[in-house]
């Protein structure tokens, strides 16, 4: 289709789940002990080996949602974890089985962690250490 951007469609699909994650956090905080919130508009420069776009779509992410986030979390003493479900390296334009970044944030030990940046080569030193995602619930303490 002519004149038709992917790109720009996937942003202002991303802007769209970004306004509902928000809209729905701030409305159900008190009736549930966790949500599950997934952009797949991430995923999808991977597979079209652009990683400039796939950049400037975690970027855009981290401005409109995770910013948001870390406040409201922190104000309302809200533990939270990010993650992805897969790796999708731009050069191999798939899904792999490659580790993935985890971070898990606790108001409670802000002070420990405040200067601290969520990027790969702080990953790899990361406190966790590799493991496989179905061990991920019960590593964290949320199953038995």
């Amino acid at each position: 289709m002519k004149g038709f951007d992917v790109y720009e469609n996937l942003t202002q699909g991303l802007d769209e789940m970004i306004e509902f994650a928000i809209k729905t956090l701030k409305k159900e905080k008190d009736n549930y002990s966790f949500c599950y919130i997934h952009f797949k508009e991430t995923d999808v420069p991977g597979h079209d080996n652009k990683p400039l776009e796939k950049k400037n779509f975690i970027e855009h992410l981290d401005r409109k949602f995770f910013s948001f986030l870390k406040e409201y979390a922190s104000k309302n003493k809200i533990k939270f974890l990010v993650t992805c479900d897969h790796s999708t390296p731009c050069k191999m334009k798939t899904h792999t089985s490659d580790p993935v970044p985890l971070l898990v944030y606790d108001p409670a030990k802000e002070n420990e962690t405040d200067k601290l940046e969520f990027n790969e080569s702080n990953c790899r030193k990361g406190s966790l250490g590799k493991f496989y995602g179905r061990q991920l619930l019960k590593k964290l303490g949320f199953v038995s």
